[in-house]
């Protein structure tokens, strides 16, 4: 798990689950298509996305912003190795 004060982010072979302060989001692996690190008005983070089209939303909501003690491309290859690892699972 990366955490800070009010953001983690968790890996389990399920699931990615997101909390930013007091709402959490779980993500199945095998429902996510890549991560990668994108800069947004001159900050970085990692949009969210989906294998099923329908579940897109806008990048606010839908992204992992960079508030972990290690770099976001750091965050960014952990994702992408778990995802390729857990993602073909079916669950």
């Amino acid at each position: 798990m990366l955490t800070t004060n009010r953001y983690f982010v968790r890996l389990t072979p399920e699931f990615l689950e997101i909390s930013a302060f007091l709402r959490k989001r779980k993500y199945r692996w095998a429902d996510l298509e890549h991560f990668s690190v994108q800069r947004v008005r001159g900050s970085k983070l990692i949009p969210i996305v989906f294998r099923l089209a329908g579940k897109q939303d806008h990048w606010g909501s839908m992204s992992i912003a960079n508030h972990y003690n290690s770099p976001i491309e750091t965050v960014c290859e952990a994702l992408n190795s778990w995802r390729e690892r857990y993602g073909r699972r079916a669950i």
